[in-house]
């Protein structure tokens, strides 16, 4: 698997070792997990918040959204990172992939 900065790329063998699901959406493949990575920090279900965003990101910040899964720890930018499957309240039926350095645990209000 590979990533940059604005997208990952992954193949069939990819697809086949990491478990990973696939959705076909407008005629796109879409990849994602619904397992939790060991060691991820953030598990599935839990309720994050965008706090990052690069020109090219579709979803903006302060855009909320729940985990449905993740990969890693794998090395991005030169740290260790973990890449999450997240349905955004904006479009729930989309499992978006993004970096967990553009996430945070949505805060409770109350």
């Amino acid at each position: 698997m590979r990533i940059n900065k604005n997208q990952f790329e992954i193949n069939e063998e990819d697809k086949k070792s990491l478990g990973l699901k696939c959705l076909d959406i407008d005629g796109t493949s879409r990849a994602y997990t619904d397992k939790d990575s060991k060691g991820a920090p953030l598990r599935r279900g839990a309720r994050i918040e965008k706090t990052m965003a690069e020109d090219y990101d579709y979803t903006p910040v302060g855009a909320s959204g729940t985990i449905i899964g993740s990969l890693g720890p794998m090395h991005f930018d030169g740290k260790q990172a973990y890449l999450y499957f997240i349905a955004w309240d904006m479009q729930p039926l989309l499992p978006v992939a993004c970096i967990d350095t553009k996430i945070a645990p949505k805060k409770l209000v109350g």
